[in-house]
């Protein structure tokens, strides 16, 4: 009996490459459970769609939150359930303190790694502010 409950183990829930690294796995509006699950097994993050099946169900998954994920091979189909319910998204949090200068900005999200100062500024500059007319009565400091 514990010979069947350990293969069963193996070709279920096991991890698919316990020496891998973390990777980010996407989910696009509108997916459901069973696409998500076959996208993973394709992409080799769950053994088998019947293991990742079993394991969402237990893990009362009942809609996946679209997103981008940091899951891994290494993890095995009950952890990867718990992510994807947890609907924690991989990302960065920064706070920009009121009263900011788009240059103080800038220079907050190139230190975070979202985005180059430059490209931060060059994006400012295509916005169209007459539909945003709040922008042009504020007291910008650049």
């Amino acid at each position: 009996m514990a010979v069947i409950a350990l293969t069963a183990y193996l070709l279920l829930f096991a991890p698919v490459n316990p020496r891998s690294e973390q990777y980010l796995f996407t989910i696009s509006t509108g997916s459901s459970i069973s696409t998500v699950i076959a996208e993973m097994v394709e992409d080799n993050y769950l053994r088998s769609q019947l293991g990742g099946k079993i394991a969402f169900a237990f893990s009362n998954t009942q809609v996946v939150q679209p997103g981008v994920f940091n899951i891994s091979p290494r993890m095995n189909a009950w952890q990867i359930a718990s992510v994807i319910k947890s609907g924690e998204t991989a990302g960065t949090r920064v706070t920009i303190p009121e009263g900011y200068s788009i240059s103080q900005i800038a220079s907050r999200l190139e230190a975070s790694q979202i985005t180059s100062a430059r490209e931060f500024t060059q994006a400012l500059s295509e916005i169209d502010k007459k539909e945003y007319t709040f922008l042009s009565t504020t007291n910008r400091q650049v």
